[in-house]
């Protein structure tokens, strides 16, 4: 493994330490800012991070790709100091915008940056999934001190994500880039959008904005509240319980082909389906602790395989689509955000908020994806 190489990895590490992640929202609740100004500050990272996505193509130029990243990085820590820095609704709502934009700007130059690194086709994605693993594992031990450090200091939390943030920055920009490639379309193709869609590219896109809009808008926004307002669980512990579902998403992923493989695509897709629907359904009943993270397992299962699942289905054309599915799922994930925010709000009832979000989930799933003339793995299942 060359030294640049080597950056990388640890980059992709270090990027991923977001101590205050898990606790963002019990964060606001503690600032005293209502639930429905709490939801909306997380649902204006996710639109920040949609219009970055599609920016952030367009401002590289002649820059060096190592300098996007650290610069993204630099915005990130910007960002997290304005939520900490105030405690006033319009400072956080600036700095979630500013977070996300530092983002979408990293996430969407540093894969290019690894290409450049390793140039090979199999170089490149043996990096890809050696670092997949490592990131997962990263935000998992993160959240879990992050929980503890927010025990002990509400804003540590905060200090420790922007250090990660600033020693990311450093990494990348000590990282040695190769000279300029030759233009590329790359960039153009990914602007265009999801256009011209086969029948089952259209349903694997369909699938995979509406199943991660949903849970990971359950996972940030609904969940904390369950746990910290309804069952109690210390702040000590909340860490654990939420890096239940980090961790059982993380082995999801990594092993969703092993599955694809014995199994076949349909049953592990159908699963995720299913899964995803009965966990929430479980968290609508305000269960006991036990019950709630078993459910909060299964529910990460479902979410760590819609992404394998979803790049196995779309083929050759993934690298095309998967910048505006993106997109697509921020504004979905972000509406789910709002809306639950004023349900909750409007009711201060968790059971209902849960229970319409399940039905309006299920009635999507119903709409959008069962559709007889065209469901992939139910093609595959009566062949």
């Amino acid at each position: 493994m060359t030294r640049d190489l080597r950056l990388l990895y640890a980059y992709r590490i270090v990027s991923r330490l977001y101590f205050h992640l898990p606790v963002l929202l019990v964060f606001f609740l503690l600032e005293d800012f209502s639930i429905f100004a709490a939801e909306v500050l997380l649902a204006v990272y996710g639109l920040a991070v949609t219009v970055g996505s599609a920016l952030a193509p367009r401002l590289r130029g002649g820059l060096p790709r190592k300098w996007l990243v650290a610069g993204g990085e630099v915005l990130k820590l910007v960002g997290l100091l304005l939520v900490v820095a105030t405690g006033e609704v319009w400072a956080a709502a600036i700095g979630q915008a500013v977070n996300g934009l530092g983002y979408a700007i990293t996430q969407m130059t540093d894969a290019s940056l690894l290409a450049a690194v390793a140039p090979s086709k199999e170089a490149n994605a043996r990096a890809q999934s050696g670092t997949q693993s490592y990131m997962f594992l990263a935000v998992l031990v993160a959240g879990v001190v992050g929980a503890v450090m927010f025990d002990a200091d509400r804003e540590s939390v905060f200090y420790a994500s922007m250090g990660a943030a600033l020693l990311s920055a450093l990494i990348a920009a000590a990282v040695r880039e190769p000279r300029e490639e030759p233009a590329a379309a790359g960039g153009a193709a990914a602007a265009r959008g999801v256009g011209d869609l086969t029948p089952d590219e259209a349903w694997w896109v369909r699938y995979y904005v509406t199943l991660r809009a949903v849970t990971l808008a359950v996972f940030v926004g609904f969940l904390p509240y369950l746990f910290f307002v309804i069952i109690e669980v210390s702040l000590a512990w909340f860490g654990v319980v939420l890096g239940i579902f980090s961790l059982a998403a993380f082995l999801g992923a990594r092993y969703a082909v092993g599955l694809m493989d014995r199994f076949g695509k349909p049953p592990l897709t159908l699963a995720t389906l299913l899964l995803s629907i009965g966990s929430m359904a479980v968290f609508a009943t305000e269960p006991p602790l036990g019950v709630a993270l078993v459910a909060m397992l299964l529910f990460g299962l479902s979410a760590g395989g819609v992404r394998p699942l979803t790049m196995s289905g779309l083929g050759g054309r993934r690298g095309e689509l998967v910048p505006a599915m993106e997109r697509r799922f921020g504004l979905v994930n972000a509406a789910i955000l709002v809306a639950g925010g004023a349900l909750l709000d409007g009711t201060d009832d968790f059971q209902t908020l849960m229970i319409v979000l399940t039905v309006a989930y299920a009635t999507a799933l119903a709409a959008f994806l069962v559709r007889p003339s065209g469901v992939p793995v139910l093609r595959e299942v009566r062949r």
